[in-house]
This record gives structure tokens, C-alpha cells and sequence, in this order.
């Protein structure tokens, strides 16, 4: 993973910009929507899901096309590596043994890594001796130049790769998951948002031009991304002694961020817990007042592909279906690197009736600490 400073990392955003520049995350609007729609051809209405493995699953696919590309086969089994490798990171075992001794987690978690680069080393050959001519992110950080026509290395590239996976999968996945299950209990606001789709959008995939045209759909990512911030907290290191907040920071001081406190303060947001989407129509904050994508230098570069991604994939879903949740179903956040939640979240597929009454109210489970939500 690569977690860079200064000078090095302004020459990483530097040649990273070109690979997440808007006209090129525009262009992956048609891959988002054929995984999508290979998704959605799966569902059957009356069956019961697991929305938050559904869009694990479909986030992998989407995140793993937009990495390596349609041209490279078999490569599935890299997003499965780093998905584990993630979870490993923040293991007991792995903080407090992290010793390379057969047997142990970290030692396991070792072993991954070389099989991630041997096989990322295996595709960089192949897409060098093709030229890097696709339009996947790894071949547009190949042909990255820098001012003085430097190139990204080997290593750097697996290395942003894996940040850009890690950034781009699991984090998405919970956001529309949270989104869904809101919306669940919140029918007035689940029903304004299909009017509003339907009135322009008509049952197609919405065209890049058409989710502009949504502002319910934006806000209502953003109202999930406020309520429930997929990377509820980081960490900053002061490279130099610094002050904040009136303390002073030796070199080397850790600082922790929460971002979900920050979005449920009562200062910024009026009644914080409550899940209002229409407050952001009309309205913006700045970055260090919603920060879902963190702040500052090392702001998420990825943002506008997570928000392309979730508005599209939710915008479909809301078409075609109504996922009802099951009264009684215990829904309990689940903290490590991002905030996911437990048990997968079993909800019952339905067409879309607009019956969105059915199935509020019944909510177990510590997320009545984090939103209001009907008896």
C-alpha cells in the first residue's frame, strides 16, 4: 500500500491525476452499468437477499473491470486477495505478533502479498508488451509521466493499486448498503426519489447527463455518506511540529479523526440523527464540515468514482425493485478500517410496487444509536 508524503506524494497525485480526471471516470459509466444490469438480471422478486454481499460482489466486479480491464482474464481472484489482506490489517494477531513465523497471521498475510505481486508483476508485462494502450486504470498509471518524464516503478503501481482497490470496493459497498436499508425505512423519501427518477429517466439507465438532473439521488448519497461514513475515522501523522487546535504536535504525533462524530455534531447539522436528504438541496459544505473522502492534501482522489458508481447503482435498483426489510432483523454496525455491518443485512426482493410502506418499523440493533428510526 502506498502511503506517501511531500514531496513524493505530490508527484503520486500528479501522475495518478490523469487515470481519475472526470472525463476518464465518465468513461466507465458503460462498464458500471453492464455489471449492473448482470446483477439485477440475477434477482428474482420474492426471494430473500444479503444487500450488503450483493454489493460486495458487485463492487469487486466493478472495481476490478476499472483496474485491470476487460483484456486481462482470471483476475478475480486479485480482488478476493486484497479484500482479504484488508481485513487482516487490523487483526490483534497482526498488530501485536507481527512476526513471519509459519502458522501466524501475519505470516499468512505475508504470503498474500507476495501472491498479489507476482501476480501484478505478471499483468504490468503483459499490458507493457500490448503497449498500455486500454483504457483500465493500471494501463493509464503504465503510461503516467511526470514533468520531467518519470515513470511510475513496478512496485508503485502495485502498491497504488492496492490503495486504489482497498479505497474503492468495500467503501462503496457499505454506503449502498446503509442507502438501502434507509431507504427502507423512510418510504416518503425512498417514494420522492422514484418520482423523481421516474420523471426523467423513465426505467433506462440513467445517461451521465441524466444523474445531473437527479439532485434527491445526490443528496441522498450524501445524507448515507453523513449518517454513515463508510471510513468513520483516520489517522494523520505530523511530518514536522505543528500546531492544532491550539496544542502543540512533535514530528511523529498521531492524530485521530473521527468523521462520523464530525457529521453528527449538532453545530454543523440540525438534528443529526435524523436521515433528511432534502438538507443538502440547495446547500453545500466544505470539505472539512462533510468529509466523507477526508480532506486537505491527501483527500480521497477516487471521490467522484465512488460517486458516480453509488448514485448509478442506486438510481437502478430503486427502478426495478423494492427491497423491504424484515421486521425483527438485528442491524449492528461492524467498526474496522470502514463501518460495514453485520450479518449481511437479509431484506426480501420485490418489484417495484411502490409499496413502500411494507416492512418499517422493527429495527433491532445498535444503528438506533447512530439514526432515528420508527418503532
Amino acid at each position: 500500500m502506498q502511503v506517501v508524503n511531500e514531496d513524493r506524494h505530490l508527484r503520486h497525485r500528479r501522475l495518478l491525476a490523469p487515470a481519475f480526471h472526470k472525463k476518464h471516470i465518465e468513461s466507465f459509466h458503460t462498464d458500471m452499468v453492464d455489471l449492473a444490469l448482470q446483477m439485477l438480471a440475477r434477482w428474482r422478486p420474492g426471494e430473500r437477499i444479503l444487500v450488503h454481499q450483493e454489493m460486495m460482489q458487485l463492487t469487486l466486479n466493478v472495481v476490478t473491470r476499472t483496474l485491470f480491464g476487460k483484456d486481462v482474464v482470471g483476475v478475480e481472484h486479485l480482488g478476493e486477495i486484497i479484500h482479504e489482506m484488508l481485513t487482516l490489517f487490523l487483526r490483534p494477531e497482526v498488530i501485536f505478533l507481527p512476526r513471519d513465523w509459519p502458522g501466524l497471521t501475519f505470516h499468512r498475510l505475508l504470503n498474500m502479498g507476495e501472491q498479489l505481486n507476482a501476480a501484478m508483476r505478471e499483468i504490468i508485462e503483459r499490458k507493457k508488451t500490448a503497449g498500455a494502450s486500454g483504457n483500465d486504470v493500471v494501463s493509464m498509471l503504465l503510461k503516467a509521466r511526470d514533468e520531467d518524464g518519470s515513470a511510475f516503478t513496478e512496485q508503485e503501481v502495485i502498491g497504488n493499486t492496492f490503495t486504489i482497490f482497498g479505497a474503492g470496493h468495500e467503501t462503496s459497498a457499505n454506503a449502498l448498503t446503509w442507502a438501502l436499508f434507509l431507504l427502507s425505512q423512510h418510504p416518503r423519501m425512498a417514494a420522492d426519489l422514484l418520482m423523481e427518477l421516474d420523471d426523467l429517466v423513465h426505467g433506462t439507465p440513467p445517461t451521465l447527463a441524466e444523474m445531473s438532473g437527479v439532485p434527491l439521488l445526490e443528496a441522498t448519497i450524501k445524507e448515507t455518506l453523513r449518517l454513515m461514513p463508510p471510513a468513520p475515522w483516520s489517522v494523520r501523522i505530523a511530518v514536522q511540529p505543528t500546531e492544532l487546535g491550539g496544542y502543540h504536535l512533535p514530528a511523529g504525533t498521531e492524530a485521530i479523526l473521527s468523521v462520523y462524530h464530525t457529521h453528527h455534531m449538532p453545530e454543523l447539522y440540525e438534528q443529526p440523527e435524523v436521515f433528511n436528504p432534502y438538507r443538502w438541496i440547495g446547500i453545500e459544505r466544505d470539505t472539512f464540515e462533510f468529509n466523507p473522502f477526508l480532506a486537505g492534501p491527501h483527500m480521497c482522489i477516487g471521490a467522484p468514482f465512488a460517486m458516480l458508481e453509488m448514485k448509478l447503482v442506486l438510481a437502478m435498483i430503486l427502478q426495478r425493485h423494492r427491497l423491504e426489510f424484515i421486521p425483527g432483523t438485528r442491524v449492528d454496525r461492524l467498526v474496522g478500517l470502514t463501518m460495514s455491518l453485520k450479518g449481511g443485512l437479509p431484506m426480501l426482493l420485490q418489484k417495484q410496487d411502490r409499496e413502500f410502506s411494507r416492512g418499517v418499523g422493527g429495527v433491532r440493533g445498535n444503528v438506533r444509536e447512530m439514526v432515528t428510526l420508527p418503532n
